[in-house]
């Protein structure tokens, strides 16, 4: 019989965009997610991405395989083209 065990949500200190289109033609915004990753923890990260109420259509989905323990865990979640 195969067990696993889910880990405790981990909440994000912060969600900061900026725009990534110096001419603002495109209208490209660069989302990053900011937390703090437990110690010696292994985890998996899904984020769902909403724009004016529509998720996009789009799996964000990570590990913390190469930042285990970061005091801050910075991940840019995607680049988006549009108006909002």
């Amino acid at each position: 019989m195969a067990n696993s065990i889910l880990s405790v949500k981990i909440a994000f200190d912060s969600l900061t965009y900026k725009d990534d289109d110096p001419g603002n033609t495109k209208h490209i915004k660069e989302l990053t997610v900011h937390l703090k990753d437990p110690v010696g923890v292994r985890n998996q990260y899904r984020f769902v991405v909403t724009v004016n109420g529509q998720q996009v259509k789009r799996i964000f989905a990570y590990n913390d395989d190469f930042t285990d323990g970061a005091v801050t865990y910075t991940r840019k979640l995607c680049r988006m083209t549009g108006t909002y």
